[in-house]
């Protein structure tokens, strides 16, 4: 497994043919884990996640709220569609795997976002 010696992602891990499922979350993990390397890793003091996403020339953010189990994307661009139209499965396959991050931590919201799992709220025109 090549990929996981690897600093960064090559492209857009999480939705390529490349790796197998398991070998995505696997990446996912690792790259969960350097990037919150200096706070607690089970998130457990960390009410807002803020995750920047660049596709292309589109930057747009996944918002995490634990507080409450929220998934949101806010985005500067208007768009009508729904959001799988404009972002893909790329929203629901990093929400799975968060949810799957957080219940292997055993956070006290995992099985909150259990339950919320679905389309996440969509913010445009910030």
């Amino acid at each position: 497994m090549d990929f996981l010696n690897s600093r960064r992602p090559e492209g857009e891990y999480l939705l390529s043919d490349k790796f197998s499922d398991e070998g995505r979350k696997m990446k996912f993990v690792k790259e969960l884990l350097l990037t919150i390397e200096d706070i607690d890793s089970s998130l457990s003091h960390v009410g807002l996640l803020f995750v920047p996403v660049v596709r292309s020339f589109h930057i747009f953010l996944f918002v995490i709220d634990l507080r409450q189990p929220a998934f949101m994307i806010l985005d500067n661009i208007k768009h009508d569609g729904t959001s799988e139209d404009r972002y893909s499965s790329l929203p629901s396959v990093f929400f799975e795997y968060f949810v799957d991050y957080l219940s292997y931590v055993q956070h006290s919201k995992a099985e909150d976002f259990q339950v919320q799992r679905g389309t996440p709220s969509l913010l445009n025109h910030c």
